[in-house]
């Protein structure tokens, strides 16, 4: 109903190729100790390594979901509202004391501009951030394609085969 003239069959099949890399890749930083977290960081302006920001517990989120699922270490969070409210933990973080061991950041890609900016990593210098381990997490949206998710995939999984534990 749409106008689609695409064959979805290729779509599934290349999905089903990145699903089995994908999982190789998330073993194998599993095995180097890599743990990630997803967030929405900054909000405002960040200032002598305070941030204000939101980090996802897992189970709210299909993306996150779907790379725990697939094997990739995602740390959940401390609900600051409730069981019932938000699966957001929402704070000021001191970047060099965070209370998560975090190796990779999953960025919500609302924020990409100022995650990934030099201003950013330079006033809230984590370690992880400092070493650009980070991937992008496309949050805000519901409605996945096959070629959606093998594109998040793709990213994550280029990132993250790079990614090496830096928190003890």
């Amino acid at each position: 109903f749409l106008g689609a003239t695409t064959d979805i069959d290729d779509h599934k099949e290349t999905l089903c190729h990145e699903v089995t890399k994908f999982k190789a890749t998330a073993a194998a930083a599993a095995a180097r100790g890599v743990r990630a977290m997803g967030t929405y960081l900054p909000v405002g302006t960040a200032t002598d390594q305070q941030a204000y920001g939101y980090m996802m517990d897992m189970g709210g989120d299909q993306v996150l979901n779907m790379l725990e699922e697939l094997g990739m270490q995602i740390m959940h969070t401390i609900r600051t509202w409730g069981e019932d409210v938000s699966p957001w933990e929402g704070d000021t973080y001191d970047a060099t004391a965070f209370p998560y061991p975090v190796d990779f950041w999953l960025y919500d890609v609302r924020v990409t501009l100022d995650f990934t900016s030099e201003a950013f990593i330079e006033s809230w210098p984590h370690p992880a951030l400092v070493a650009r381990q980070y991937g992008y997490w496309p949050s805000g949206g519901r409605i996945h394609s096959y070629q959606h998710a093998i594109d998040i995939l793709r990213l994550v999984g280029e990132a993250l085969g790079e990614a090496n534990r830096i928190e003890d």
